[in-house]
């Protein structure tokens, strides 16, 4: 009765291990590339642009203005956005330039399985000694 127990346990082991080990799989294969952050920082500046009350979108000017400023922007993103990269998952970055401390960065968005969200870029500080 005992031998019949302890190859029931093994097999829940070896079951739970596995389950296991799928997911950490699963969560290091899907884990975001530093493109795939820089893509949504960039995806969300336009959307910023776009959604902007304040300026028309049927002026001529404004629409070049629109345009001009998302090519500065991608290029400007893709030199201050980056990634923190835990295997499992991938913190997006932006390079802070503010007069206390060249440095610093702020956390600006969170990648997994495949995705990357970003949430408010808020008023809070995060050095980059943080994590």
């Amino acid at each position: 009765m005992e031998a019949q127990e302890e190859t029931s346990n093994e097999g829940s082991s070896i079951i739970i291990l596995g389950i296991i080990a799928f997911v950490v799989l699963l969560l290091a294969f899907t884990n975001p590339t530093l493109q795939d952050h820089r893509e949504a920082v960039k995806k969300e500046f336009e959307n910023k642009i776009n959604n902007d009350p304040s300026v028309s979108s049927s002026e001529v000017g404004n629409q070049i203005g629109k345009a001009l400023g998302e090519s500065l922007g991608s290029s400007i993103i893709d030199k201050i956005v980056n990634r923190q990269n835990f295997l499992l998952f991938s913190l997006t970055t932006v390079k802070k330039f503010d007069s206390s401390d060249q440095d610093s960065i702020k956390y600006a968005g969170i990648g997994i399985l495949g995705k990357v969200w970003i949430y408010n870029w808020g008023d809070k500080d995060n050095s980059s000694s943080g994590m």
